[in-house]
């Protein structure tokens, strides 16, 4: 078994308990013998998650089968290079994450640190009951409306993030980069281990 990450859809399989709830779109991989443990980091109420998860070969190749589906490589310490950059790319800006930040020599690690970082201040604002990124990555922070902007600050400080340099001007692009930046040194933790 090996700890793996996949960016990966989410789908709505509300219950009568749960009706809201999403789960990853091929939950039914993760839930057979050959994978006991899994995390899943949602990006708020986007349509898409990070997902790592403990898979024997089978199951990772049943995953990486679905167009939808990417992986991350095994070693995370692997490095972004110009060949794999723009899929990188592509495949973050298709999800709706901001990915101009993916820079040749990176290594993956520090990829999955950034997105987690973003991640996890959409996650803390959307619990404060609030949305953001339907204003678009590419608009001023300025656009958005002033309960948005403060349970941002609020998300942040919780974070104990540094916003100084983020003003009404920022994009939401850069905002969200920056706010990825300062996750570099900060473990993912997933499937009981430390990435």
């Amino acid at each position: 078994m090996t700890v793996r990450v996949y960016l990966m859809p989410l789908t709505n399989a509300g219950t009568p308990r749960f009706p809201t709830a999403r789960v990853p779109k091929y939950l039914g991989s993760l839930t057979s013998p050959g994978c006991p443990r899994f995390t899943i980091l949602q990006y708020a109420q986007e349509p898409v998650c990070l997902l790592i998860a403990d898979t024997d070969a089978a199951i990772h190749a049943s995953l990486t089968a679905n167009a939808d589906v990417r992986t991350f490589p095994d070693n995370l310490d692997t490095l972004v290079t110009a060949g794999n950059r723009t899929a990188i790319v592509n495949a973050l800006e298709a999800a709706n994450v901001p990915a101009q930040w993916v820079a040749n020599g990176q290594t993956f690690r520090v990829v999955l640190r950034r997105l987690r970082g973003m991640f996890d201040l959409l996650c803390n604002v959307h619990g404060r009951g609030l949305r953001f990124l339907q204003a678009g990555l590419d608009n001023p922070i300025s656009d958005l409306p002033a309960p948005v902007r403060q349970a941002m600050q609020d998300a942040a400080a919780t974070l104990q993030l540094d916003t100084a340099g983020i003003t009404g001007a920022t994009t939401l692009r850069a905002a969200l980069a920056a706010i990825g930046a300062q996750f570099d040194a900060r473990p993912v933790r997933g499937c009981r281990v430390d990435l």
